[in-house]
């Protein structure tokens, strides 16, 4: 009997199988058979899918890097065209297995997570594992107002556990994005810095970015704003309004522009004497007046303002001199006059002496009984202006016109003869109607009258004559009246002779 030890040898063509390299000791019996049964099993396999997890089509080129249990590094290995890494030769045992890089694939984001896997001779052990898309951040900014897009604005943005990405201002057009490289979650927005000109947002938004999707989130930006305020007040007491010195005044009106000469708002003052604009951006604007209070003076001097930041108001203190309305007239003529002869009545001093101009403008002469007007000069006048002449006679007592489209430049000499009056109808008043004049309008060349002395009069009869001038300022007249009295010069009457009785 002899007695033979075995051991097996190792061989490349069973790689695959786990080597048995235990020794087994034989005995052989001289005329018998022995046989020496040796078994290997299978290496283990392991297999690595990877997987899109919307799509679930399989991902190449992901790697991972695989540990025993021990997390000693075996390697690290990638994944083929169809997403899948095999591995085998490893012993049965605890394995784990941790992604290392998925940039390969795409925009993904990286599974950090660390996989516990449990290998056993002869099976094959299967692990599926899926990457989620990064997904894509786009945030617009625009003014509030207008919508158009505002560069400048600078954003922090926070992950859902409140660490920070990163700072991103928004660009020429308005806009940040942050192409596929967001981790799906919830992001925090915050405004750090407004575009030049505008109120900082301090509101903290909130953003969901999904798998695979662009989330857009449209920010707006409000301009800052100021105000321009005016208080309007009387200069001086006011003789027609009654009212005091510094008393406040509604009613006058203001434009204001902007430096590129538009017209951004009109105000008016209220009953407060204060006017306020809406609210205008930033900048440089001239104020002027272009209505004033009812009864005092224009102030059309232009004053300007700056708003220089958000919720300014530009304040302004701005005084009306009162209106001024007078006119004065006065009647001069002969001292003496013989009955049947021509006598003269000047005008002079016709002036609008106040110191707004006066609508209606008139000069006026009411004749007297006594007298027949034949001849009327118009004098000339300080403004150039067209005007008109009307009369009234005894027997039609509605105004008519004598003259219209005369110059105040010349002097017309109008005869009474041309009206073609009836028998007995003369000439009771007449009226130089110049329409609108400025202040210190004035004759530059008196006016005057011809008018006959009647025959019949008495002996040193009175004749008052009559004159008055006036106009009006937004409804309120003013008037100015003179007279002159003439003493009419007759034969005084013989007495009858006295009788022998």
């Amino acid at each position: 009997m002899i007695t033979v030890c075995y051991r097996k040898i190792p061989s490349f063509a069973n790689a695959s199988f786990k080597l048995d390299g235990i020794p087994r000791t034989v005995e052989l019996v001289p005329g018998e058979l022995t046989v020496v049964s040796y078994k290997n099993m299978p290496y283990p396999v392991l297999e690595i899918v990877k997987l899109d997890s919307q799509s679930k089509q399989p991902l190449a080129g992901v790697k991972y890097k695989v540990f025993d249990q021990n997390m000693r590094e075996l390697g690290t290995f990638a994944t083929n065209g169809a997403g899948r890494i095999v591995l085998t030769g490893m012993a049965e045992g605890k394995y784990y297995v941790q992604e290392h890089d998925a940039s390969a694939a795409g925009p993904y984001v990286l599974d950090k997570t660390v996989y516990e896997v449990n290998l056993y001779y002869g099976k094959t052990t299967k692990i599926e594992l899926y990457n989620i898309k990064m997904g894509t951040l786009r945030l617009r900014k625009t003014d509030a107002e207008t919508g158009k897009p505002l560069a400048g604005a600078s954003y922090l943005l926070y992950d859902a556990n409140n660490n920070v990405l990163g700072e991103y201002t928004t660009d020429a057009h308005g806009i940040i994005e942050l192409g596929n490289s967001i981790e799906p979650q919830k992001i925090k927005v915050k405004e750090i810095k407004s575009p030049a000109g505008y109120v900082l947002d301090s509101t903290i938004y909130e953003v969901e970015v999904k798998a695979g999707a662009t989330a857009e989130l449209v920010l707006e930006n409000e301009p800052m704003r100021g105000t321009i305020q005016i208080i309007k007040k009387s200069a001086d007491a006011n003789a027609i309004t009654k009212h005091k010195a510094g008393a406040v005044l509604a009613g006058a009106v203001f434009e204001v522009v902007d430096e590129k000469l538009n017209v951004v708002d009109t105000i008016t003052t209220d009953s407060r004497g204060v006017a306020v604009t809406i609210p205008l951006p930033l900048g440089k604007y001239a104020i002027q007046e272009i209505t004033a209070p009812k009864f005092y003076l224009l102030d059309d001097s232009v004053f300007y303002a700056e708003i220089k930041k958000h919720d300014d108001v530009v304040k302004f203190e701005v005084l009306n001199n009162p209106a001024d309305i007078a006119v004065t007239v006065e009647k001069r003529g002969d001292v003496e006059a013989k009955v049947g002869d021509l006598t003269r009545y000047d005008f002079s001093n016709i002036s609008n002496a106040g110191n707004v101009p006066l609508d209606e403008f008139y000069l006026h002469d009411e004749l007297p009984a006594e007298v027949r007007l034949e001849t009327l000069f118009t004098g000339k006048w300080s403004e150039r202006l067209k005007y008109k002449v009307v009369y009234r006679t005894n027997l039609k007592k509605e105004y008519r016109t004598w003259r219209a489209d005369l110059l105040t430049t010349t002097s017309y000499e109008l005869s009474v003869s041309d009206l073609k009056l009836a028998t007995n109808e003369y000439v009771t008043d007449f009226k130089l109607i110049f329409g609108t004049v400025e202040p210190g309008f004035h004759e530059t060349e008196a006016p005057y009258i011809l008018a006959r002395v009647l025959e019949e009069l008495e002996h040193e009869t009175r004749i008052v004559n009559k004159a008055d001038a006036g106009g009006k300022c937004r409804d309120e007249w003013a008037y100015n009246t003179d007279s002159w009295v003439t003493i009419a010069q007759a034969q005084p009457k013989k007495p009858l002779p006295k009788t022998g009785f």
